[in-house]
């Protein structure tokens, strides 16, 4: 190949490595935030748990690590966020149905983004090694 034209397809490839990390950096955002989604929705099953099976007494969280004591009442309605400002009233049986439904669904993302991110992971090492080896035959070209 001319010297031009490998030069073209070190500075494509140069191009695409940075636009795959890019995207992989993009894709570990996405799976830091559904990370912790799944752990949000496990504290709040756990609570709805311990509200329903036992309502005497509660920790409530009041900000930066400080919880006092609360006395609870047992609750048959749960109010449910379901976006543009609205919620719904499910029992607190349909709510540990709904927040573990939406565990699953999680789960199932997190796992989506973790194959994504490898697939990428796969052809950003690849494509480093193809402008690694252009760049040695450059090298021992001039």
């Amino acid at each position: 190949m001319a010297v031009d034209e490998e030069e073209q397809r070190l500075q494509t490839m140069v191009a695409q490595a940075r636009i795959l990390e890019a995207y992989l950096n993009e894709i570990t955002q996405r799976e830091n935030l559904t990370g912790r989604a799944i752990l949000e929705s496990r504290a709040s099953l756990q609570a709805i748990k311990a509200l329903t099976s036992s309502p005497d007494e509660i920790l409530f969280p009041i900000g930066a690590g400080i919880f006092v004591t609360a006395s609870a009442v047992k609750t048959e309605k749960m109010l449910a966020d379901i976006g543009a400002g609205a919620v719904v009233e499910k029992t607190p049986d349909d709510m540990v149905a709904t927040v573990e439904r939406r565990i699953k669904e999680l789960e199932s993302a997190l796992q989506t983004l973790q194959s994504q991110k490898g697939e990428l992971s796969n052809q950003l090492a690849a494509t480093r090694v193809a402008v690694s080896d252009i760049v040695d035959k450059a090298r021992k070209g001039m």
